[in-house]
């Protein structure tokens, strides 16, 4: 399956049903593509059938995050903000340099984010008051996942790594031949295997490998 026929950006991989679906029309309005769902198997990447019509699907600088009475946005393009919810009171701005592409989390006070364009990073920023925690290299980072005290993601040279969730220090690079993960990685972790849509040259795969 030609690479060129999908959005990465618009889609989206999830498990139903012991089955690995792709769905190629995550948001509206973004751009054509191929509007398919795709079943992935260890064989073949199979159209199945038509993807459904997004549901209210937002842009991740786009939305509002809500932890408790605090309120995180994109205040512009590169700054993130944050505001008391009862009073719009806002407590802090904080420059990121670059687009927010992932949703935002938090976890024991810890926002993690991705950004992606003019240098993109892996963020970990201190809820409080906005004051970043550690910032990691990725030229991007549209996905990543928690595992046990880590965060897997792709790294600059789009191979996937685990970094320390608590400081952001190097943990492992992951063996993964000659296959890259795009900007827009589709990852899901299963019995502490990783499994992916990866490319080598302009082809799609479907790629396992040990964590």
């Amino acid at each position: 399956m030609d690479l060129d026929d999908i959005s990465a950006l618009d889609c989206e991989l999830n498990e139903k049903d012991g089955r690995f679906i792709i769905n190629t029309k995550k948001y509206k309005g973004y751009r054509k593509s191929l509007e398919k769902l795709i079943e992935v198997t260890d064989e073949e990447l199979k159209v199945i059938g038509d993807a459904p019509a997004p549901l209210d699907n937002t842009y991740s600088d786009g939305k509002v995050y809500c932890f408790g009475n605090i309120e995180v946005y994109m205040h512009s393009a590169f700054i993130m903000a944050c505001r008391e919810a009862d009073s719009g009171k806002v407590i802090w701005k904080t420059k990121l340099g670059a687009y927010l592409y992932t949703d935002v989390d938090e976890k024991d006070g810890i926002l993690y984010f991705g950004t992606d364009g003019m240098g993109g990073k892996f963020f970990a920023v201190n809820l409080s008051d906005g004051s970043i925690k550690y910032s990691y290299n990725t030229r991007g980072t549209s996905n990543f996942l928690y595992y046990k005290d880590y965060v897997l993601l792709s790294n600059e040279k789009n191979k996937p790594v685990l970094i320390n969730r608590n400081d952001g220090t190097l943990y492992k690079k992951l063996e993964f031949d000659k296959f890259e993960i795009t900007v827009y990685q589709q990852m899901i972790i299963d019995n502490d295997k990783l499994y992916a849509i990866a490319a080598k040259g302009n082809t799609a795969y479907a790629v396992c490998t040990d964590l």
